[in-house]
């Protein structure tokens, strides 16, 4: 008996555990360089940690058929636990691909929790017969809907990752979603302790080392892709590009002299924030220098890469001040480069030139 129950506390822990530790150890060693990452995650580290202990208990109390009513209290918790750390992963993908946070994602949670509450006094959502085994009522399954919802959501950010070309992006939210599905599907159909949280500790440790792996291919002020992003595509890439367009701020050096460099900072951000915007789809922006940008255009058509010259004059209309110059590929993506470097440099002059009439 002994043996049995060190074998199911093994299998119900090593997984969660194994994964909520090594989560917890990036978190203290990262948190120094990256501080906005870290407290997103932070908060699901905590959760995980509740949902360890809580699941531990729930076990516990169906194996020795405890008291029902801290039974329920805890498999409550339990449940909000999972869908809580779900919301938080789901609310996290959410800001890394479209820039945004929206609150209304949180009410399918709060329904669930409100139908869980339902358990303390009525059999409509899951109760405990004499014998400690667990009993669902028409609303037994209102935490695994609520799940299907945020899956579902997860698929619609994998879709619009996928369509602004953050193509490993959208795979790794795919990949975590079918673990959830499998985990699920092996927790109620084999009764195997311990998959699901499981699955759940691995899924935010993995996308926490994705995005981390990502701060080394991007610029930490603006969020562009980096100079070594840059050439990295411009290699990878190289058959496939079909535009370079080189872009060079107005005015960075004089808001640095006569407004310090926090505003220089801000207008680097603003201009960048506004680029990001007007790019096409399979269309990249990098931060080369200091004032210094450039997109590569991946298999656009001629008339596609007319619409994104238009979307840079609309911009600079807007009251981004920059000059660009772009070239369409011949051969060489280096020489294309040069061109549109070169081009860009032609449009400075000349755009000194008209200021100064």
């Amino acid at each position: 008996m002994y043996v049995q129950s060190m074998a199911d506390l093994v299998q119900l822990n090593f997984l969660p555990v194994v994964a909520t530790l090594f989560m917890g150890f990036f978190l203290i060693i990262n948190k120094k360089y990256e501080p906005t990452l870290t407290s997103f995650f932070r908060s699901m580290f905590f959760f995980l940690v509740i949902l360890i202990i809580t699941d531990n208990i729930d076990y516990y109390m169906y194996d020795v058929i405890a008291p029902h009513m801290w039974h329920k209290m805890v498999a409550v918790i339990g449940y909000n636990m999972r869908i809580l750390i779900l919301l938080r992963l789901v609310t996290v993908m959410e800001y890394n691909i479209t820039g945004k946070i929206r609150r209304a994602v949180a009410i399918p949670m709060i329904i669930n929790f409100c139908i869980l509450l339902l358990s303390f006094s009525t059999h409509l959502v899951f109760w405990y017969d004499d014998a400690g085994h667990t009993l669902r009522g028409p609303f037994g399954y209102s935490s695994h809907i609520t799940m299907c919802v945020y899956l579902i959501y997860g698929s619609y950010l994998a879709y619009l990752a996928f369509k602004r070309g953050q193509k490993n992006e959208s795979y790794i939210i795919v990949i975590e979603e079918a673990l959830c599905v499998l985990g699920t599907f092996a927790e109620l159909n084999y009764q195997i302790r311990g998959i699901l949280i499981g699955v759940i500790a691995l899924n935010i440790t993995f996308y926490y080392l994705y995005l981390h792996i990502c701060k080394f291919y991007t610029d930490p002020l603006t969020g562009t892709l980096n100079r070594a992003s840059f050439y990295a595509d411009m290699q990878q890439y190289a058959s496939k590009i079909t535009a370079i367009y080189s872009i060079d701020l107005n005015g960075l050096k004089e808001m640095n002299d006569t407004k310090g460099h926090q505003a220089g900072d801000e207008l680097l951000k603003d201009s960048a924030r506004m680029m990001q915007k007007a790019l096409l789809p399979h269309c990249y922006l990098y931060r080369t220098g200091g004032d210094e940008f450039v997109i590569l255009c991946i298999g656009l058509g001629k008339m596609q890469i007319s619409q994104m010259t238009s979307r840079l004059f609309d911009t600079q209309r807007k009251g981004c001040d920059f000059a660009f110059g772009m070239s369409e590929t011949e051969g060489d993506p280096n020489n294309t480069f040069r061109l549109a470097d070169n081009a860009m440099y032609t449009n400075k002059r000349n755009m000194k030139a008209a200021r100064k009439q």
